[in-house]
Protein backbone atom coordinates (compact mmCIF):
# COMPACT_ATOMS: atom_id res chain seq x y z
CA UNK A 1 0.00 0.00 0.00
CA UNK A 2 2.49 2.52 0.55
CA UNK A 3 4.50 1.62 -2.38
CA UNK A 4 1.40 2.62 -3.83
CA UNK A 5 0.68 5.91 -2.75
CA UNK A 6 4.10 6.88 -3.45
CA UNK A 7 3.52 6.13 -6.81
CA UNK A 8 0.57 8.28 -6.85
CA UNK A 9 2.15 11.29 -5.33
CA UNK A 10 5.20 10.98 -8.00
CA UNK A 11 2.57 10.39 -10.71
CA UNK A 12 0.89 13.71 -9.74
CA UNK A 13 3.84 15.92 -9.15
CA UNK A 14 5.09 14.71 -12.76
CA UNK A 15 1.80 15.69 -13.86
CA UNK A 16 1.83 19.23 -12.09
CA UNK A 17 5.23 19.70 -13.56
CA UNK A 18 4.14 19.06 -16.90
CA UNK A 19 0.86 21.20 -16.70
CA UNK A 20 3.77 23.89 -15.56
CA UNK A 21 5.99 23.19 -18.34
CA UNK A 22 2.83 23.31 -21.08
CA UNK A 23 1.56 26.37 -19.66
CA UNK A 24 5.03 27.86 -19.86
CA UNK A 25 5.71 27.12 -23.18
CA UNK A 26 1.96 28.26 -24.59
CA UNK A 27 2.05 31.60 -22.34
CA UNK A 28 5.60 31.88 -24.36
CA UNK A 29 4.22 31.20 -27.61
CA UNK A 30 0.35 33.40 -27.49
CA UNK A 31 0.73 35.34 -24.97
CA UNK A 32 0.83 39.12 -26.87
CA UNK A 33 3.81 41.56 -26.70
CA UNK A 34 2.08 45.02 -26.30
CA UNK A 35 3.58 47.67 -26.71
CA UNK A 36 2.95 51.94 -26.75
CA UNK A 37 4.33 54.80 -27.58
CA UNK A 38 3.43 58.68 -27.35
CA UNK A 39 5.49 61.42 -28.90
CA UNK A 40 5.16 64.82 -30.20
CA UNK A 41 8.00 65.81 -32.39
CA UNK A 42 9.34 69.15 -34.09
CA UNK A 43 12.45 69.58 -35.62
CA UNK A 44 11.92 73.04 -36.29
CA UNK A 45 12.06 74.56 -32.74
CA UNK A 46 14.61 70.86 -32.01
CA UNK A 47 12.17 69.67 -29.88
CA UNK A 48 11.45 66.23 -29.19
CA UNK A 49 9.66 64.29 -26.53
CA UNK A 50 9.07 60.50 -27.29
CA UNK A 51 8.58 58.10 -24.28
CA UNK A 52 7.01 53.79 -24.47
CA UNK A 53 6.67 50.71 -22.87
CA UNK A 54 6.88 46.76 -23.86
CA UNK A 55 4.91 44.45 -21.62
CA UNK A 56 5.31 40.59 -21.96
CA UNK A 57 4.24 37.32 -19.54
CA UNK A 58 1.32 38.78 -17.40
CA UNK A 59 3.13 42.14 -17.18
CA UNK A 60 6.02 40.46 -15.70
CA UNK A 61 8.74 41.41 -17.93
CA UNK A 62 8.69 45.59 -19.04
CA UNK A 63 11.02 47.66 -20.91
CA UNK A 64 10.96 51.35 -20.68
CA UNK A 65 12.35 54.09 -22.69
CA UNK A 66 12.50 57.86 -23.28
CA UNK A 67 13.86 60.42 -25.63
CA UNK A 68 13.76 64.15 -24.67
CA UNK A 69 15.27 67.19 -26.47
CA UNK A 70 14.85 70.54 -25.81
CA UNK A 71 17.79 72.42 -26.98
CA UNK A 72 19.96 71.18 -29.98
CA UNK A 73 22.83 69.48 -28.02
CA UNK A 74 21.11 68.32 -25.04
CA UNK A 75 19.41 64.66 -25.53
CA UNK A 76 17.97 62.84 -22.37
CA UNK A 77 17.11 59.31 -22.89
CA UNK A 78 16.84 56.35 -20.92
CA UNK A 79 15.88 52.65 -21.91
CA UNK A 80 15.20 50.20 -18.87
CA UNK A 81 14.00 46.73 -17.97
CA UNK A 82 12.08 45.73 -14.83
CA UNK A 83 11.20 42.26 -13.95
CA UNK A 84 8.83 42.26 -10.71
CA UNK A 85 11.08 44.90 -8.42
CA UNK A 86 14.59 44.38 -10.44
CA UNK A 87 15.41 46.96 -12.89
CA UNK A 88 18.19 47.09 -15.08
CA UNK A 89 19.71 50.19 -17.04
CA UNK A 90 21.28 50.06 -20.61
CA UNK A 91 21.03 53.32 -21.47
CA UNK A 92 20.85 56.10 -19.14
CA UNK A 93 22.10 59.87 -19.39
CA UNK A 94 22.04 60.49 -15.80
CA UNK A 95 24.60 58.22 -15.13
CA UNK A 96 26.46 59.79 -18.12
CA UNK A 97 25.89 63.37 -16.35
CA UNK A 98 27.20 61.68 -12.79
CA UNK A 99 30.24 60.59 -14.70
CA UNK A 100 31.02 63.98 -16.35
CA UNK A 101 30.75 65.71 -12.52
CA UNK A 102 33.13 63.02 -10.88
CA UNK A 103 36.01 63.71 -13.71
CA UNK A 104 35.02 67.29 -13.42
CA UNK A 105 35.44 67.45 -9.79
CA UNK A 106 39.11 65.20 -10.19
CA UNK A 107 39.84 67.65 -12.94
CA UNK A 108 39.42 70.53 -10.17
CA UNK A 109 40.82 68.52 -7.36
CA UNK A 110 44.12 68.14 -9.49
CA UNK A 111 44.82 72.07 -10.57
CA UNK A 112 44.36 72.40 -6.65
CA UNK A 113 47.01 70.32 -5.85
CA UNK A 114 49.06 71.68 -8.52
CA UNK A 115 48.37 74.76 -7.03
CA UNK A 116 49.24 73.89 -3.67
CA UNK A 117 52.59 72.13 -5.16
CA UNK A 118 53.61 75.73 -7.14
CA UNK A 119 53.36 77.69 -3.55
CA UNK A 120 55.19 75.40 -2.10
CA UNK A 121 57.93 75.48 -4.52
CA UNK A 122 57.33 79.46 -4.88
CA UNK A 123 58.07 79.39 -0.60
CA UNK A 124 61.38 76.50 -0.81
CA UNK A 125 62.61 79.26 -3.80
CA UNK A 126 62.30 82.20 -1.32
CA UNK A 127 63.50 80.35 1.60
CA UNK A 128 66.70 79.42 -0.95
CA UNK A 129 67.14 82.92 -2.10
CA UNK A 130 67.09 84.56 1.32
CA UNK A 131 69.44 81.64 2.94
CA UNK A 132 72.23 82.79 -0.41
CA UNK A 133 71.43 86.58 -0.11
CA UNK A 134 72.25 86.28 3.79
CA UNK A 135 75.41 83.89 2.60
CA UNK A 136 76.64 86.78 -0.29
CA UNK A 137 76.76 89.48 2.46
CA UNK A 138 78.63 87.20 4.84
CA UNK A 139 81.06 86.24 1.54
CA UNK A 140 81.64 90.30 1.02
CA UNK A 141 82.35 90.83 4.63
CA UNK A 142 84.67 88.38 4.74
CA UNK A 143 86.77 89.75 1.98
CA UNK A 144 86.36 93.36 3.07
CA UNK A 145 88.66 92.16 6.10
CA UNK A 146 90.62 90.15 4.41
CA UNK A 147 91.34 93.04 2.02
CA UNK A 148 91.72 95.58 4.52
CA UNK A 149 94.13 92.99 6.64
CA UNK A 150 96.65 92.09 3.36
CA UNK A 151 96.67 95.81 2.78
CA UNK A 152 97.81 96.94 6.25
CA UNK A 153 100.50 93.90 5.64
CA UNK A 154 102.05 95.17 1.77
CA UNK A 155 104.39 92.37 1.69
CA UNK A 156 101.64 89.74 1.59
CA UNK A 157 100.15 91.53 -1.49
CA UNK A 158 104.13 92.18 -3.57
CA UNK A 159 105.14 88.54 -2.74
CA UNK A 160 101.73 86.86 -4.58
CA UNK A 161 102.05 89.44 -7.41
CA UNK A 162 106.19 88.29 -7.98
CA UNK A 163 104.45 84.60 -7.59
CA UNK A 164 101.65 85.15 -10.40
CA UNK A 165 104.09 87.04 -12.55
CA UNK A 166 106.72 84.31 -12.42
CA UNK A 167 104.00 81.39 -13.11
CA UNK A 168 103.34 83.76 -16.45
CA UNK A 169 106.57 83.87 -17.55
CA UNK A 170 107.13 80.08 -17.08
CA UNK A 171 103.79 79.03 -18.90
CA UNK A 172 104.99 81.31 -22.35
CA UNK A 173 108.12 79.57 -22.40
CA UNK A 174 106.22 76.17 -22.40
CA UNK A 175 104.06 77.76 -25.14
CA UNK A 176 107.18 78.44 -27.92
CA UNK A 177 108.49 74.97 -26.96
CA UNK A 178 104.75 73.24 -28.46
CA UNK A 179 103.89 71.94 -24.75
CA UNK A 180 101.80 74.18 -22.55
CA UNK A 181 101.77 73.17 -18.82
CA UNK A 182 98.92 73.77 -15.91
CA UNK A 183 98.38 72.14 -12.18
CA UNK A 184 96.21 69.70 -13.42
CA UNK A 185 96.45 69.26 -17.20
CA UNK A 186 98.94 69.04 -19.89
CA UNK A 187 97.76 70.01 -23.72
CA UNK A 188 100.02 69.38 -26.41
CA UNK A 189 99.68 71.03 -29.97
CA UNK A 190 99.61 68.52 -32.79
CA UNK A 191 101.52 69.72 -35.90
CA UNK A 192 99.56 70.71 -38.96
CA UNK A 193 100.02 67.83 -41.84
CA UNK A 194 98.68 65.66 -38.81
CA UNK A 195 95.17 68.06 -38.58
CA UNK A 196 95.05 68.05 -42.08
CA UNK A 197 95.47 64.38 -42.71
CA UNK A 198 92.44 64.14 -40.21
CA UNK A 199 90.05 66.15 -41.61
CA UNK A 200 90.52 65.00 -45.43
CA UNK A 201 89.31 61.73 -43.59
CA UNK A 202 86.77 63.25 -42.19
CA UNK A 203 85.54 64.64 -44.97
CA UNK A 204 85.69 61.42 -47.07
CA UNK A 205 83.72 59.21 -44.02
CA UNK A 206 81.23 61.72 -44.46
CA UNK A 207 80.72 61.78 -48.41
CA UNK A 208 80.79 57.75 -48.17
CA UNK A 209 78.27 57.99 -45.15
CA UNK A 210 75.67 60.26 -47.13
CA UNK A 211 76.30 58.24 -49.70
CA UNK A 212 75.03 55.07 -47.94
CA UNK A 213 72.55 57.01 -46.71
CA UNK A 214 71.08 58.10 -49.95
CA UNK A 215 71.12 54.11 -51.21
CA UNK A 216 68.80 52.93 -47.94
CA UNK A 217 66.42 55.88 -49.08
CA UNK A 218 65.92 54.44 -52.60
CA UNK A 219 65.95 51.26 -51.19
CA UNK A 220 62.85 51.83 -49.16
CA UNK A 221 61.18 53.89 -51.23
CA UNK A 222 61.09 50.91 -53.35
CA UNK A 223 60.34 48.73 -50.67
CA UNK A 224 56.87 51.26 -49.82
CA UNK A 225 56.38 51.03 -53.65
CA UNK A 226 56.05 47.55 -53.89
CA UNK A 227 54.00 47.11 -50.87
CA UNK A 228 51.26 50.07 -52.35
CA UNK A 229 51.43 47.74 -55.86
CA UNK A 230 51.17 44.85 -53.33
CA UNK A 231 47.99 46.05 -51.94
CA UNK A 232 46.29 47.49 -54.86
CA UNK A 233 46.79 43.87 -56.83
CA UNK A 234 45.69 42.18 -53.89
CA UNK A 235 42.42 44.55 -53.23
CA UNK A 236 42.01 43.92 -56.92
CA UNK A 237 41.78 40.04 -56.97
CA UNK A 238 39.36 40.37 -53.97
CA UNK A 239 36.77 42.91 -55.42
CA UNK A 240 37.36 40.02 -58.72
CA UNK A 241 36.62 37.00 -56.49
CA UNK A 242 33.56 39.25 -54.96
CA UNK A 243 32.13 39.79 -58.49
CA UNK A 244 32.48 36.19 -59.27
CA UNK A 245 30.74 34.93 -56.33
CA UNK A 246 27.94 37.32 -56.74
CA UNK A 247 27.60 36.39 -60.62
CA UNK A 248 27.62 33.17 -59.42
CA UNK A 249 24.66 33.74 -56.89
CA UNK A 250 22.39 35.94 -59.34
CA UNK A 251 22.85 33.47 -62.17
CA UNK A 252 21.03 30.80 -59.85
CA UNK A 253 17.47 29.99 -60.63
CA UNK A 254 16.53 29.79 -57.72
CA UNK A 255 17.67 33.36 -57.19
CA UNK A 256 14.40 35.08 -58.09
CA UNK A 257 11.77 32.65 -56.80
CA UNK A 258 13.97 33.33 -53.07
CA UNK A 259 14.00 37.50 -53.53
CA UNK A 260 10.17 37.31 -54.18
CA UNK A 261 9.08 34.84 -51.55
CA UNK A 262 10.99 36.75 -48.84
CA UNK A 263 9.84 40.04 -49.96
CA UNK A 264 6.31 38.53 -49.31
CA UNK A 265 7.34 36.86 -46.00
CA UNK A 266 8.89 40.23 -44.33
CA UNK A 267 6.00 42.45 -45.30
CA UNK A 268 4.17 39.48 -43.81
CA UNK A 269 6.37 39.81 -40.27
CA UNK A 270 5.77 43.79 -40.60
CA UNK A 271 2.45 43.80 -40.39
CA UNK A 272 2.08 41.31 -37.88
CA UNK A 273 4.84 43.61 -35.70
CA UNK A 274 3.13 47.14 -36.89
CA UNK A 275 0.83 48.65 -34.67
CA UNK A 276 -3.06 48.07 -34.69
CA UNK A 277 -4.28 51.56 -33.30
CA UNK A 278 -2.83 54.92 -34.57
CA UNK A 279 -4.31 58.42 -33.49
CA UNK A 280 -2.60 61.65 -33.88
CA UNK A 281 -1.35 63.73 -36.77
CA UNK A 282 2.34 63.59 -38.52
CA UNK A 283 3.27 66.12 -41.44
CA UNK A 284 6.72 65.83 -42.99
CA UNK A 285 8.99 66.66 -45.63
CA UNK A 286 12.50 65.36 -46.98
CA UNK A 287 13.04 68.35 -49.07
CA UNK A 288 12.80 65.72 -52.15
CA UNK A 289 9.37 64.68 -53.75
CA UNK A 290 10.60 61.35 -54.77
CA UNK A 291 11.76 60.53 -51.39
CA UNK A 292 8.68 61.73 -49.39
CA UNK A 293 6.79 59.62 -51.95
CA UNK A 294 8.70 56.22 -51.34
CA UNK A 295 7.76 56.96 -47.22
CA UNK A 296 4.15 57.62 -47.97
CA UNK A 297 4.06 54.12 -50.27
CA UNK A 298 5.54 52.42 -47.19
CA UNK A 299 2.94 53.62 -45.09
CA UNK A 300 0.04 53.11 -47.32
CA UNK A 301 1.29 48.84 -47.15
CA UNK A 302 -0.25 49.08 -43.77
CA UNK A 303 -3.93 50.01 -43.04
CA UNK A 304 -4.00 51.41 -39.43
CA UNK A 305 -2.44 54.25 -41.21
CA UNK A 306 -5.73 55.15 -43.09
CA UNK A 307 -8.15 53.99 -41.48
CA UNK A 308 -11.36 56.42 -40.68
CA UNK A 309 -11.63 57.59 -37.00
CA UNK A 310 -7.43 56.50 -36.89
CA UNK A 311 -4.83 59.50 -37.39
CA UNK A 312 -3.79 61.63 -40.42
CA UNK A 313 0.10 61.72 -42.30
CA UNK A 314 0.31 64.86 -44.77
CA UNK A 315 3.62 64.57 -46.97
CA UNK A 316 4.08 67.88 -47.88
CA UNK A 317 5.81 67.78 -51.86
CA UNK A 318 6.23 71.38 -52.16
CA UNK A 319 8.69 72.99 -49.79
CA UNK A 320 12.48 73.07 -49.82
CA UNK A 321 13.06 72.05 -46.04
CA UNK A 322 13.72 68.95 -44.04
CA UNK A 323 11.09 68.53 -41.23
CA UNK A 324 8.35 66.67 -39.18
CA UNK A 325 5.63 67.87 -37.06
CA UNK A 326 4.08 64.79 -35.04
CA UNK A 327 1.69 64.23 -32.39
CA UNK A 328 1.34 60.42 -32.35
CA UNK A 329 0.20 57.32 -30.03
CA UNK A 330 0.93 54.22 -31.75
CA UNK A 331 -0.60 50.80 -29.60
CA UNK A 332 0.38 47.12 -30.90
CA UNK A 333 0.60 43.57 -30.12
CA UNK A 334 2.02 40.68 -32.00
CA UNK A 335 2.65 36.52 -30.95
CA UNK A 336 5.86 34.98 -31.02
CA UNK A 337 4.12 32.07 -32.75
CA UNK A 338 2.96 34.18 -35.44
CA UNK A 339 7.11 34.92 -36.25
CA UNK A 340 8.09 31.62 -35.30
CA UNK A 341 5.44 30.11 -38.59
CA UNK A 342 6.58 32.23 -40.73
CA UNK A 343 10.49 31.37 -39.69
CA UNK A 344 9.67 27.91 -40.27
CA UNK A 345 8.10 28.43 -43.47
CA UNK A 346 11.21 29.99 -44.88
CA UNK A 347 13.66 26.94 -43.64
CA UNK A 348 11.39 24.39 -44.50
CA UNK A 349 11.07 25.88 -48.16
CA UNK A 350 12.99 23.98 -50.48
CA UNK A 351 14.28 26.23 -53.02
CA UNK A 352 15.20 28.56 -50.63
CA UNK A 353 17.34 26.45 -48.77
CA UNK A 354 19.17 25.38 -51.58
CA UNK A 355 20.25 28.78 -52.65
CA UNK A 356 21.66 29.09 -49.12
CA UNK A 357 23.85 26.04 -49.40
CA UNK A 358 25.21 27.41 -52.63
CA UNK A 359 26.15 31.14 -50.65
CA UNK A 360 27.79 29.01 -47.98
CA UNK A 361 29.52 27.25 -50.66
CA UNK A 362 30.92 29.90 -52.34
CA UNK A 363 31.57 31.76 -49.44
CA UNK A 364 33.99 29.08 -48.47
CA UNK A 365 35.38 28.97 -51.72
Amino acid sequence: MNFLLILKILFKLIVILLCLILFVIVSILFYPIRYKVKGKIDTENNYINVDGKVSWLYHILNAYFYAKKENKDDLDTEVYLKIFFYKKYFVSSQEKNVIKSESEVDSFEEQLNLNIQTTDDIKTISKSNEKSVFLDIAENEKNVVHEEHSDDRGYVVQAETEKHEEHKNYTETIEDKGVTKNNDEINVSYPKKIVTMLMKFFKKAKSLFIIRKTGLKKQKFKKKKQKKYNKIVGLYKKIVRLYNKIKAIYKDPNFKYTVLFLKVKVIALLKIIFPKRFKGTVEFSLNDPDKTAMITSFFVLFPVFYKKGGGNIYPDFKTNKKYVLADFELKGHFMLFNIIIILLQIWFDKKVMKLYHKIKRVKRA
